[in-house]
């Protein structure tokens, strides 16, 4: 039984402050522009991957 779901462990959980998940912001974000452009009803069945973009050269 997974450690979250056992009812031992009930109460003895806590939650840390708010972080900034610049990958699901991403995500969230390119999903209310697909949103907008396509409609919902395409969303619906499509998986999407975020990744970290490849630095830029330095000059």
């Amino acid at each position: 039984m997974s450690e979250a779901t056992d009812r031992a462990n009930m109460g003895k959980f806590e939650m840390s402050e708010p972080v900034t998940d610049y990958a699901m912001k991403t995500y969230i974000d390119g999903r209310e522009l697909l949103k907008k452009k396509y409609g919902e009803d395409m969303l619906e069945y499509l998986t999407f991957h975020v990744r970290k973009k490849a630095p830029k050269p330095e000059r």
